[in-house]
């Protein structure tokens, strides 16, 4: 049992640090695949609709309070077709009158609603800086457990 867990220890501390090596190609990957997804995201109607993209794309710029990669025009330029048909995804609206300058009114958007004007690339690494102790006391408890 003790074997196991010196195991298990050192692996996850390799992971760790292999992670903290390579955190710029895990950066520009996770960059890349959320592009992806940008570009294939779809009307619920259409033949090329994917539930799953459209959830993960949705999920994060919702929870984040995030449009786009690394502005909301992301939309514009990496799926251009569903932009000019309908704006933004509704992941990307906001209320007006949010307490918050992240909330903006966008006049050429199809609804009366603002959108967030923050990338979620950048939404997302405040979201680690801001809570990394607590990413590190979880990784922490799996190695006590």
């Amino acid at each position: 049992y003790l074997f196991a867990m010196l195991v298990l220890i050192v692996l996850q501390i390799a992971g760790t640090v292999l992670c903290m090596y390579n955190k710029d190609n895990i950066r520009r990957n996770a960059e890349n695949k959320f592009k992806e997804y940008i570009s294939k995201y779809k009307d619920a109607t259409s033949d090329e609709y994917d539930a799953e993209i459209n959830d993960i794309v949705d999920t994060l710029q919702h929870a984040l309070h995030c449009c786009g990669l690394k502005t909301p025009y992301d939309w514009a330029t990496e799926n251009a077709d569903y932009f000019l048909l309908y704006g933004f995804p509704d992941s990307c609206q906001c209320d007006v009158d949010y307490d918050d300058s992240t909330c903006v009114s966008i006049d050429f958007d199809i609804t009366d609603d603002g959108i967030w004007n923050k990338g979620c690339n950048e939404s997302f690494y405040h979201f680690v800086k801001e809570n990394i102790l607590y990413i590190g006391g979880a990784a922490i408890g799996v190695v006590v457990i």
